[in-house]
């Protein structure tokens, strides 16, 4: 009978030679080899120059309030996200209350997964801040935000006046793409203790929602909650916090 027609290479008589057992343990090695190497240029690429921010502030985070307050209000945003654009009104009252007092800390955590320009959006608000226009930016992606694309934040970036082209160079900085993803890491890699909002804690290394806010004092996390929360109910928390 004429055997099936089977290409073969100098390696195949070797092969063909080798013992069961010493087949199997090569291609077992060749997969943990594989996997191995891949899982190393994974983390590598992607924790390059990452180091996590124990008390949540970064250098380029966009911040209102004396830095030297007790306690600090981190708020983690994503600019596609509609919880986060109701929660905007309250943070801009909460703001102008309080900024004598408290810090407040943006943050970025864009779900990019479900709001596909919401890091875009980001980049652009960090890129708008080297004009000093971040919270501008913010504002008018917040009141447009059913129309998010890269025709409107370029169309944003025009009606604040900024230099479009430096704009536009900046907005593709490795430097604010860094600040983006170690802000969510930053969250992710955080341990908050049980919420006086929800009674939840969350776990170093799981997700957050948005808007996520913490509240910080004196260098410890005393609070957190995802989701908007009323003007009474945050008002509530942060006069607790400035009394103790």
């Amino acid at each position: 009978m004429t055997k099936p027609y089977q290409e073969e290479n100098f390696l195949t008589p070797i092969w063909n030679f080798l013992p069961s057992l010493t087949k199997t343990l090569s291609i077992i090695g060749f997969v943990i080899l594989f996997f191995t190497t891949l899982s190393t240029a994974l983390g590598s690429s992607g924790s390059t120059g990452y180091e996590f921010e124990k008390d949540l502030i970064r250098a380029d985070n966009y911040t209102v309030g004396p830095q030297e307050s007790k306690v600090k209000f981190f708020y983690f945003l994503d600019l596609q996200c509609p919880a986060c654009r109701s929660f905007h009104p309250t943070l801009t009252t909460i703001k102008s209350q309080y900024s004598d007092r408290v810090q407040f800390i943006y943050k970025n955590n864009p779900l990019d997964s479900i709001h596909i320009f919401a890091k875009e959006a980001a980049k652009g608000a960090h890129a708008a801040q080297k004009q000093g226009k971040y919270v501008e930016f913010i504002d008018a992606v917040y009141e447009r935000q059913d129309e998010l694309g890269n025709s409107l934040m370029e169309e944003i970036a025009l009606d604040l006046s900024l230099d479009i082209n430096q704009w536009k160079l900046d907005k593709r900085n490795r430097d604010i793409e860094k600040l983006i993803e170690f802000d969510q890491r930053d969250l992710n890699q955080s341990f908050f203790p049980a919420s006086s909002v929800t009674g939840a804690t969350k776990p170093t290394g799981e997700p957050s929602g948005t808007p996520t806010i913490v509240i910080m004092k004196d260098g410890e996390v005393v609070d957190w909650w995802s989701g908007g929360q009323s003007l009474e109910q945050v008002t509530a928390i942060l006069d607790k916090h400035l009394a103790e």
